[in-house]
């Protein structure tokens, strides 16, 4: 994995917004997956098995579910 990517598109008036994670390798993206059972689970074992990359993905709190990219080893303080 040589990226993450995570992203909300706009539901408008009538609908919710949709989120997605985006996985992408050297060659293609490896898989792209609008949030379900399990999506914070994912993004956790996602956080876990990338330690190569410079940021991980943590979920903002409140109501939204929404993800923020955080820095690896920034607390967040």
């Amino acid at each position: 994995m040589t990226e993450t990517k995570y992203y909300v598109i706009d539901g408008g008036e009538d609908s919710a917004d949709t989120r997605y994670f985006l996985v992408n390798t050297e060659k293609e993206t490896a898989f792209k997956l609008a949030a379900m059972r399990g999506f914070d689970k994912l993004i956790s074992i996602i956080n876990d098995r990338t330690p190569h990359l410079p940021y991980t993905w943590v979920k903002k709190r409140g109501l939204s579910g929404n993800y923020n990219k955080q820095q690896r080893g920034d607390l967040g303080f």
